[in-house]
């Protein structure tokens, strides 16, 4: 929450969106193997512009969204060059 407010809705830029399309996948799939998409119950949009926006679903006892970013740093380390997934087209 911020200022008392939910937050539905993350944004941010990426440089490698197909990147991050493929590290979102792996993550997105990890968690239905898991039974735990309940968990983060999020959807996300890529769009051509490098935008990436990531949605809270619906509303839980605890915000989806807040743990999305918990794990945010490790699935943005597939990402930077190097990574996983970062060079593969």
């Amino acid at each position: 929450m911020v200022n008392g407010r939910a937050i539905n809705n993350l944004l941010f830029y990426t440089e490698n969106p197909l990147a991050w399309h493929r590290v979102l996948i792996a993550f997105m799939t990890e968690l239905k193997l898991r039974s735990r998409k309940d968990r983060y119950d999020i959807s996300y949009s890529i769009y051509s512009t490098g935008i990436i926006m990531i949605t809270g679903k619906k509303p839980m006892p605890s915000n989806p969204l807040q743990k999305f970013t918990e794990d945010f740093e490790a699935l943005r380390l597939q990402v930077i060059p190097g990574g996983a997934h970062a060079n593969e087209e």
